[in-house]
């Protein structure tokens, strides 16, 4: 698709052949060329002990190699910094608390909440009817605490733990109510 504002390719080439081989500069630009062969010499001079006010290409030179040198060493101690600031973190003392992600400080405060829900209910042996739904429970909540531990990014986890515990607490209340009035077990008629 051609625009109307854009020259095509041939239109393009033929303007570049078009244009003057050799170009011929301004005089302006030889005048600043001249004054500038003029100033090297005075330059020069100062090697010799006449000072110009100006100083020397190898003056200029000499200052910006310890400006590079300068700014190369606080670039080499920012690395440093950096290099320590990156690799402090990983490093691990033996016997140093695990830091918990949010997940596993969740499921930890549930799992403790949960003791202390059950610590607070009357001691009552589960029932032969509750005893596998308690065990199932049982089971997922250790399949859950296992999964966050492996994936502790993975937030939807400990509303299933919840859900697990919340479970298990309502059916240990069960017990805890079968056990206290002495509830036999339905018969169908």
């Amino acid at each position: 698709m051609t625009h109307p504002n854009v020259p095509s390719d041939d239109d393009l080439q033929r303007r570049l052949r078009d244009l003057p081989r050799a170009m011929t500069p301004p005089d302006r630009v030889w005048e600043a060329v001249a004054q500038g062969i003029a100033v090297e010499p005075r330059a020069a001079g100062a090697h010799t002990g006449m000072h110009t006010g100006a100083p020397s290409l190898s003056e200029a030179a000499t200052a910006r190699q310890r400006r590079r040198r300068r700014w190369g060493g606080v670039g080499m101690a920012m690395a440093a910094v950096l290099a320590v600031v990156a690799v402090l973190p990983m490093l691990h003392t033996p016997g140093a608390d695990p830091v918990l992600t949010p997940a596993e400080a969740q499921a930890e405060a549930i799992a403790a909440e949960y003791g202390n829900a059950i610590a607070a209910l009357p001691d009552a042996r589960a029932s032969d009817e509750l005893r596998p739904a308690l065990d199932e429970l049982d089971r997922s909540v250790e399949a859950i605490h296992a999964a966050i531990a492996e994936s502790p990014d993975a937030g939807f986890l400990v509303g299933q733990l919840r859900r697990a515990y919340d479970q298990r607490l309502e059916l240990t209340r069960l017990a805890s109510l079968d056990g206290a009035f002495n509830i036999a077990p339905r018969t169908s008629p």
